[in-house]
């Protein structure tokens, strides 16, 4: 029992270490690329850096991936857009 909770107590420490490297990850890239930069770009790499974080907080998204299309499920891409403050851009997505 006391090594679960140790392990237990090493994860959230993890979790705890990623919630604070993104957000200086974004800072430095924007402060090493400078005025060349587009707004593009950092509104691109803070998606990738929120869609990251929450694939690494939401267990569910990796777990109940049984098969190679989930992650471009309408839900998922929901739930990335509304974690980065992007309007939902589209009503449903197909694959083939």
């Amino acid at each position: 029992m006391a090594s679960q909770m140790g392990i237990l107590s090493k994860g959230s420490m993890a979790l705890l270490a990623l919630k604070l490297l993104f957000p200086t990850v974004l800072l430095s890239v924007a402060k090493h690329l400078g005025l060349r930069v587009r707004l593009e770009r950092l509104l691109a790499l803070g998606l990738f850096i929120t869609m990251g974080s929450q694939v690494a907080h939401n267990s569910t998204l990796i777990s109940s991936d049984k098969g190679a299309g989930t992650a471009s499920k309408p839900d998922v891409l929901g739930d990335f857009q509304w974690a980065a403050g992007l309007p939902k851009q589209c009503a449903s997505i197909t694959t083939t």
